[in-house]
């Protein structure tokens, strides 16, 4: 209970400080434009890697290396102007280079397992890039929808004991979380998100299936519970591939 507890603290603090997409003029905002370009090659790479298409995913994972050395490049000598105060960008610039040349030279080989532990960090090592300055955007968003998931993910296989009231507080606390974030990232979307129709549907959806999942929790029915995470897992995926 504790490293829940832990968990949700930390959800909140993000939720509760973040505002996706703050405008950032200037040499900020082409940077972030930038990086967000180059992660849509991220994307799509960890969806070709899932699927067993390494060579598809060495094509993106190229592409997305050629537009982040060019940016690499570009502020070898000074980060642009919000990130000059992080030590870390330098650096944090130059190592997921490196990732996306390991996972290329994986996915070439057709090593889609290796290709796809490569890429992991990278993820993890963009948001960092950010956070220490200060910044979100709704890819920040994203995350926090995906890693609240990720938490619920495990109750596919293991639904909780509902003769356990701890356990199903446990479970509500998880859901509740999850409806919260979806409807926090929904309102805040950038305006062109939220008037795309495929926007429109996977968030409703999945506000939808995080509303009606209450019921077969109070019911204590398990198999309806796992119904409803199969389907959010699955809206959770195309929110990341097509809006992370």
């Amino acid at each position: 209970m504790k490293e829940t507890a832990a968990a949700i603290v930390v959800v909140f603090v993000l939720i509760l400080t973040a505002a996706p997409d703050r405008p950032a003029a200037g040499e900020t905002g082409d940077f972030n434009a930038a990086v967000a370009d180059a992660y849509g090659h991220y994307r799509q790479a960890v969806f070709f890697l899932r699927t067993k298409n390494p060579g598809v995913a060495a094509l993106e994972i190229s592409m997305m290396a050629d537009k982040w050395n060019a940016l690499a490049d570009r502020h070898a000598g000074s980060p642009p102007d919000a990130y000059d105060a992080d030590a870390e960008f330098q650096g944090t610039m130059r190592a997921v280079a490196e990732q996306l040349a390991k996972a290329a030279s994986a996915a070439e080989a057709m090593e889609a397992e290796t290709a796809a532990e490569a890429m992991k960090p990278v993820r993890t090592m963009i948001a960092g890039l950010r956070r220490r300055s200060g910044i979100v955007t709704f890819s920040d968003c994203v995350d926090a929808i995906n890693a609240s998931m990720d938490r619920l993910w495990p109750y596919r296989h293991n639904p909780p004991d509902f003769e356990n009231p701890v356990a199903v507080d446990a479970l509500r606390q998880e859901l509740g979380i999850s409806l919260y974030l979806y409807k926090k990232c929904y309102a805040e979307a950038p305006q062109a998100y939220r008037d795309d129709e495929e926007f429109q549907r996977l968030f409703e959806n999945g506000i939808d299936s995080f509303t009606r999942i209450w019921e077969p929790v109070r019911d204590k029915n398990a198999v309806g519970v796992i119904n409803f995470l199969r389907e959010l897992r699955s809206l959770d995926k195309m929110i990341f591939l097509r809006f992370g």
